[in-house]
């Protein structure tokens, strides 16, 4: 029938770069199921031949060979509790994933994001440098990846935002890190509704707003707690640690399936320095947050999630975010 690889197999996703590069069809599984009594985990990848043509399982051999992965031949579509034609079971769209370079990102958010996706997991990808994406054919592309940094302003304005919005309106993914997803939430863009976190002010008093903006996380591991249900937190058995820097911090959106990762509000602090004020700032804060645009999707990282490659709790997430969010757009 087809072959499976486990949604916590550690090498997944090079498994996933090398099939998207040699257009091998697979999909992903939203839930658990048993097969041959065998327990399979959220963000299992199924590989089925009638997807694919003949040379399947020559093919996969090689993917076996790149990624080290573990594949395991199923001989029924018929897994317990699920079909493996099910619901749960959904095709996975080639990402066609675009990231913004150049001026206006920050060089060394860009290098890690390309060096995550070119070097680790070898997912296809394209650089593009912001000054060339205001005039670029975005239909092209399904996804766009904004690193940190503070250009996108003057890269999207009048009918290059025009453009932009209609995109992610018919479909598209944005995936902001940092201070790119601030330009996705100023007043004439609006494509995001997270807040920033702000002191209580109370009347005749300026002093606490002046106190809390000289308490900045030089940088700190927090526990969180996270949504389950989410395609984004596929290959996550537990809620990861997050790394935190700097002295601003991001509210939750009212709807609360669209808060991924939230910083607990209790205990949070895992490793590292925060000052108490810090502490108050960021507890509760939201971390990850997928928010539905039209038809397509805006995702928010308050910080890097693949810090200089030797952060892995959040990798998965953010690589969950750029290979499948087409597929799960509008859901």
């Amino acid at each position: 029938y087809g072959y499976l690889i486990d949604g916590l197999d550690p090498n997944l996703y090079q498994a996933a770069g090398a099939m998207l590069r040699d257009h091998v069809g697979f999909s992903v599984s939203d839930t658990e199921f048993m097969q041959n009594d065998r327990s399979f985990h959220r963000g299992t990848l199924l590989i089925e031949k009638v997807n694919n043509d003949k040379s399947l399982d020559v093919r996969l051999q090689a993917v076996m060979k790149d990624s080290g992965v573990q594949i395991i031949p199923v001989d029924s579509g018929w897994a317990g509790q699920i079909g493996l034609g099910s619901r749960h079971i959904q095709f996975v769209r080639d990402p066609k994933i675009a990231v913004a370079g150049g001026d206006g990102v920050d060089a060394t958010s860009l290098g890690m994001i390309w060096f995550t996706l070119d070097r680790e997991v070898k997912i296809p990808h394209t650089i593009l440098p912001l000054k060339r994406l205001r005039s670029t054919d975005l239909s092209e592309y399904r996804v766009l990846v904004f690193p940190d940094g503070g250009g996108y302003g003057d890269a999207f304005e009048g009918s290059a935002l025009d453009k932009l919005k209609s995109w992610i309106r018919s479909g598209g993914t944005v995936v902001a890190v940092g201070e790119a997803a601030g330009f996705l939430r100023k007043k004439d863009v609006e494509l995001s509704q997270v807040k920033k976190w702000e002191p209580e002010k109370k009347d005749g008093e300026t002093e606490v707003g002046e106190r809390y903006n000289d308490f900045s996380i030089p940088g700190a591991a927090f526990r969180t707690t996270m949504n389950t249900q989410s395609y984004l937190t596929f290959g996550v058995p537990s809620p990861p640690a997050v790394l935190l820097q700097g002295s601003s911090a991001l509210k939750p959106v009212s709807h609360t399936a669209d808060n991924i990762l939230l910083v607990q509000k209790q205990d949070a602090l895992v490793s590292g320095f925060a000052w108490p004020e810090s502490l108050e700032r960021v507890k509760g804060s939201a971390y990850v947050v997928r928010e539905p645009v039209g038809d397509g999707v805006v995702i928010t990282f308050a910080d890097e999630p693949n810090y200089r490659m030797f952060w892995r709790g959040t990798l998965p997430v953010f690589l969950n975010s750029v290979l499948y969010s087409p597929s799960f757009a509008g859901q």
